[in-house]
């Protein structure tokens, strides 16, 4: 099974993903209760329909992630399967989903992870729930792969929350003085 393995993401190196996904699918078949194979393709699945842009098969694998609590074999692989999530939303447009995968997540063991709080933070922004956005990715550590993102989207969101709305129509736009920026602009130098 791990030869195959290694073959399915050599695949996915070339961007072959119709063969990868074959090859993966193949593993899954046959080694069901293998305690490491089964849930490395499962993920890997996800990812290969993720990048081949079949966002709702990726979904349906990364759900059965999610919904894999009982079994530890899926544990590690929770919080990519999460990000994955959000991105599927944010690509399909369908926000209202967010809500119950965030509601799921805070259920999971070791919710407080950096990427999951990346994710949330990610969600809540397309969701255009600036605070809640904020809160979140406060919550993403230096010392995580996902800080640098996490920081550049509270610049988004400072950004955001200083630019004033659109003006009522036939009404002029007032303009902004310079200084309602400076959080803004100090969190994107800091990135």
């Amino acid at each position: 099974a791990e030869q195959r393995i290694a073959d399915a993401v050599l695949l996915m190196g070339v961007k072959d993903y119709d063969r990868a996904a074959d090859v993966l699918s193949g593993i899954v078949e046959q080694y069901p209760n293998h305690p490491t194979a089964y849930a490395d393709c499962i993920s890997l699945l996800g990812e290969t329909y993720f990048l081949s842009k079949q966002y709702l098969s990726a979904r349906r694998k990364f759900t059965q992630i999610l919904d894999s609590t009982d079994e530890r074999r899926f544990g590690r692989y929770r919080e990519r399967a999460v990000i994955r999530m959000v991105d599927i939303a944010l690509r399909l447009r369908d926000f209202a989903s967010l809500d119950a995968l965030f509601s799921k997540v805070s259920g999971l063991s070791g919710a407080a992870t950096s990427g999951l709080s990346y994710a949330q933070g990610k969600g809540l922004l397309a969701q255009d729930k600036l605070a809640a956005a904020d809160a979140a990715l406060q919550g993403v550590q230096a010392a995580s792969q996902y800080y640098p993102q996490s920081r550049y989207l509270l610049g988004v969101i400072a950004t955001r929350q200083a630019t004033p709305p659109p003006p009522l129509p036939g009404k002029k736009r007032v303009p902004v003085p310079k200084s309602a920026f400076v959080k803004s602009i100090g969190l994107f130098r800091a990135v």
